[in-house]
């Protein structure tokens, strides 16, 4: 009768250390159930999503970073056409330069002022004024164009300006992008820019773009061809080349409600007399004109499809 409650003890220790190596052995179990769920691939995803929404923001058109004490300020931009631009089509630019005089002098001298663009087979013409009396036109070649300090430099009571003309092709390759137009900027002997006072103006361009679409024989006021017929949709600039001087008709005809405004420009951007056409609403009318051999541009603000027909008189 005394072994029984020892045989009871050992049967209850027997269930405790049966119950204790269940457990230790069931835990491992569950490991690979939680572990699976504290994995959370999402943030792999949103890390691949970040170039993306990146690559898609918005390129403004004009940067200008110019602060208020910048020795120049630029103004007046005007680029033909100011529409879509396609790769390979002429282009036209014309815009001011404001001086604000600076430490006695008008422009610091020991700098320089940069003109730059990623136009192709660009030339530039430019002339300053000194209290509003213009000096003679300065012609250039090159993307870049670099003016020394010392020819802007004059005493700070005096009054600078600077008005410029730059044409050029857009890029024909890459066949699209964006393009810096224009770039004014101060710089100084290591060609560093100075802060704030650098002025941005961009494009952007494709070989796809709707730029000049043929034109329907319907939208545009029946017109007898002569030797030199231009044509087009919207603000254009068209270079044309007189190889005999003398007189010219020229015959315009527009299909629109907005203004129809054409005039020519030489070779250094000057205009040549006043304008051919500046009319609202759908028109047709000539022009005699007497131009000497030489290079000349058609430039027209329009917004409807339009022909611009030149033939010897």
């Amino acid at each position: 009768m005394k072994c029984i409650p020892v045989v009871f003890l050992a049967v209850f220790f027997l269930v405790i250390i049966t119950a204790t190596l269940t457990g230790c052995t069931q835990a491992p179990v569950q490991i690979p159930v939680t572990q699976p769920q504290t994995a959370v691939p999402a943030h792999t995803a949103e890390i691949t999503l970040i170039p993306a929404t990146t690559a898609v923001s918005p390129t403004p058109t004009e940067i200008p970073t110019q602060s208020s004490d910048s020795p120049i300020k630029v103004k007046n931009v005007v680029v033909i056409p100011n529409g879509d631009i396609m790769s390979g089509v002429p282009m036209k630019v014309s815009f001011d330069i404001k001086f604000n005089p600076t430490g006695g002098e008008t422009f610091p001298s020991l700098r320089t002022l940069a003109l730059l663009t990623d136009m192709q087979n660009v030339e530039w013409s430019y002339s300053t004024a000194i209290d509003g009396n213009p000096s003679s036109l300065i012609n250039a070649t090159g993307r870049n164009l670099y003016i020394s300090g010392w020819v802007l430099s004059y005493p700070s009571k005096r009054e600078l300006s600077m008005h410029v003309n730059v044409t050029g092709n857009v890029p024909s390759i890459p066949k699209s992008g964006n393009m810096n137009v224009i770039r004014v900027n101060v710089q100084d002997d290591t060609g560093a820019i100075i802060p704030g006072t650098d002025f941005i103006s961009i494009k952007s361009y494709s070989e796809g773009a709707t730029l000049n679409k043929p034109l329907a024989t319907s939208s545009l006021p029946d017109t007898t061809p002569g030797p030199s017929m231009h044509t087009g949709n919207g603000d254009d600039i068209r270079a044309f080349t007189i190889t005999e001087g003398g007189g010219f008709i020229i015959t315009g005809v527009y299909s629109g409600d907005t203004n129809f405004i054409v005039r020519i420009t030489d070779n250094d951007g000057k205009q040549v007399g006043s304008s051919l056409f500046n009319q609202t609403g759908s028109y047709t009318g000539k022009r005699i004109v007497n131009l000497p051999a030489g290079k000349y541009f058609f430039e027209i603000q329009a917004k409807g499809p339009w022909s611009i027909d030149l033939s010897p008189t």
